[in-house]
């Protein structure tokens, strides 16, 4: 499960990088407009351009907002995966400690039944 959220915080990052990109083309297409030697400026276009990049800069801004949430998020999500394993690792070993006593338990109880056994029906040597 934690392989998932990781997968999906990578692949929201790898498409906010490549609106980011695509974002940054747009814009340089803009200002190219924008710096286009021409004899008489066209100030109808100029403006509309000035309008597209001002778009363009808000909706930068939101992928930069959306990108360092999702930086954020797979730092958490790294974070909990590193403490669920550091936290896993005392229940492991507790766990084999408590199968080790569970086989010596079972090996005393053996010879137990054998001091038992042998109380009960000793054997002369002779």
């Amino acid at each position: 499960m934690a392989n998932a959220e990781n997968n999906s915080v990578s692949t929201r990052s790898s498409e906010l990088y490549r609106e980011i990109s695509q974002m940054d083309d747009e814009i340089m297409k803009l200002v190219e407009q924008i710096n286009q030697p021409i004899g008489r400026p066209d100030f109808g276009a100029i403006e509309e351009a000035r309008k597209k990049l001002t778009d363009k800069r808000m909706k930068l801004e939101e992928l930069s907002k959306r990108m360092k949430e999702a930086k954020y998020e797979f730092h958490y999500k790294c974070a909990e995966l590193v403490s669920n394993h550091e936290a896993a690792q005392p229940k492991k070993v507790l766990d084999e400690k408590k199968m080790d006593l569970e086989k010596l338990y079972e090996k005393v109880k053996e010879v137990m039944k054998k001091m038992v056994a042998f109380a009960e029906n000793p054997k002369k040597e002779g």
